[in-house]
Formats: C-alpha cells, sequence, structure tokens
C-alpha cells in the first residue's frame, strides 16, 4: 500500500473516531442532564440604605403574577432530583448560581441563602424584581438599588423577562425542597447578651415569622440561619421605606422603632438559629 493511501485511511480513521466519542459523550451527557458550567460574578461591596437617594426606575417589563405562577405549570418532577427541572432552569437560564450558589446555599457577599424557603414567598419577590417593585437600598459599588444585579439578569433591556411564570414556579419548587444552609460562624464571637437581647426583640414578629423564624405563615420567608448581613440589610430598607414590596407594609409598624444597634442584635440571634437540624 502506497504511503498516501495509508495516510489517507489513517485520518479517515481517526475523523470517525472523534466523531463517535463525541455522539457517545453527548448521549450520556443527555442521560445524565450534565449541568453546563455557571458564570461566576464577582463579589460586591454591602449595600447601603440611602433615604435621600432617588429610587432608580423600573424598565417597563409583563405583568407578573404570583398567583398564576403558583398554578400556571403542571406539577414538577419529585424535588431533589439532577433531572428536576428547576434546577436545570436555575443553574443555566436564570443563571442564579452566579451570586445564590449552586444549591442556593453558599451566596456571595450580601446576596441570601435561598434553599429551602417557602416556596410562595420565592415566586413572590421573584416576580417582584422583575416587575421593579421590589428595590433595595443603593450598592456603593454601582450606585444603583442591590436588587438590579437580579433584575438585570432576568430581564433584557427591553423590559421582556427572561423567564416565564412557568419557570419561576419550577425554581421556587426545586429550591423550597433542597436543605437549608447551616448558619456562618462569625468571625468575631456574638456576645451571648445580644443573642439574648435580639431573642426579645424578635417577640413581636413570632405572630408572622413563628418560633425562632422557624415557622412562617405562608408567603412569609424563613429567617432562622438566614446570613446576618442580609437579614439586617432588608430590616433596615423596610425601616427606611426603602423596600416597601409585599407584606412590608405589616411589618413597618415594628421596625420602624428599632435603632441599628437593635436591628443589628435581632440579625445576630437569628443568623445562629441552625434550620438545617430536624
Amino acid at each position: 500500500m502506497k504511503f498516501t493511501e495509508f495516510a489517507g485511511l489513517f485520518a479517515a480513521a481517526l475523523v470517525a473516531s472523534v466523531i463517535a466519542l463525541f455522539a457517545i459523550s453527548f448521549v450520556v451527557d443527555t442521560i445524565n442532564g450534565a449541568s453546563e458550567p455557571v458564570a461566576t460574578a464577582h463579589p460586591e461591596k454591602p449595600a447601603v440604605a440611602a433615604k435621600s437617594a432617588e429610587p432608580v426606575a423600573a424598565e417597563p417589563t409583563k405583568s407578573v403574577s404570583p398567583a398564576k405562577v403558583a398554578s400556571a405549570a403542571p406539577a414538577a418532577k419529585p424535588a431533589g432530583k439532577k433531572r428536576h427541572p428547576g434546577r436545570k432552569i436555575y443553574l443555566r437560564k436564570g443563571a442564579c448560581a452566579a451570586c445564590h450558589g449552586r444549591k442556593g446555599q453558599r451566596a456571595i457577599s450580601y446576596y441570601p441563602s435561598i434553599a429551602g424557603q417557602d416556596k410562595k414567598y420565592i415566586i413572590t419577590q421573584i416576580a417582584d424584581i422583575i416587575k421593579g417593585t421590589r428595590v433595595g437600598g443603593l450598592d456603593p459599588a454601582t450606585g444603583h438599588p442591590s436588587t438590579e444585579a437580579m433584575r438585570g439578569a432576568l430581564v433584557t433591556s427591553d423590559g421582556t423577562a427572561r423567564i416565564s411564570n412557568d419557570d419561576i414556579r419550577q425554581m421556587a419548587d426545586w429550591l423550597t425542597h433542597l436543605p437549608p444552609a447551616r448558619p456562618r460562624t462569625p468571625e468575631t464571637p456574638i456576645p451571648a447578651e445580644n443573642i439574648a437581647k435580639g431573642k426579645k426583640l424578635f417577640g413581636k414578629c413570632l405572630s408572622c415569622h413563628g418560633k425562632q423564624g422557624k415557622k412562617p405563615l405562608r408567603g412569609y420567608p424563613f429567617l432562622a440561619g438566614q446570613k446576618r448581613q442580609y437579614l439586617l440589610m432588608q430590616m433596615t430598607f423596610i425601616r427606611d421605606k426603602i423596600r416597601t414590596n409585599g407584606k412590608t407594609k405589616v411589618m413597618l409598624p415594628f421596625v420602624k422603632k428599632l435603632s441599628d444597634e437593635q436591628l443589628g442584635m435581632i440579625a445576630d440571634y437569628l443568623s445562629q438559629i441552625d434550620r438545617s437540624k430536624k
């Protein structure tokens, strides 16, 4: 056999082998539901409340109704499974893992842990952020509301939502069945006196959020074990009338009387309650 003929046969065999390997890999990925790499985000500095700051006008977007979201789609597949549709939407379409972690437990910067959160609450908050009705304090790194990064990921420049009502419901269904994050150990130990005072102050919150923030009314968030920084930020935003969406009006009469120090004590107390233990 001539060398040129041999070389031609060898090249053809090599190409066929590569095609076969690619086909096998594609089939395996399809069967296993392999996930694509998740976009990373640079940690942002904590947002700060600013009473005098003018809220950034929300871009017009399609109306998202939490009630319709909750009933629009058929029942999801069993939660916790790799092939749960909500997982794929969370990782790829929503790109949520960049800030909240792959399983909603290892959020960066001031972003909250969302694994194991109340399903209705998740749906409502995503819908409000897409509509632009949930606004947070200003992020010193950008000068824009702290919720703008999430809204930018979920809404196009012309105001169209990138995810559907069914997508939101599927993500919420997957997240709510995941185990909650464990409390983070603070770099500086929290004085026992602060914990005790925070627990006492939280007594007026039990009717909505439940004992130790573990048994909220439907549609209210679980607070136990949430990141201290996030808890303090949200209470401050609500007190200063920066965050006004949802059920915050019910909370306002209580928090408006509290100082930054008192809000910090409540955050100290709640952040150290372990909800991951059954």
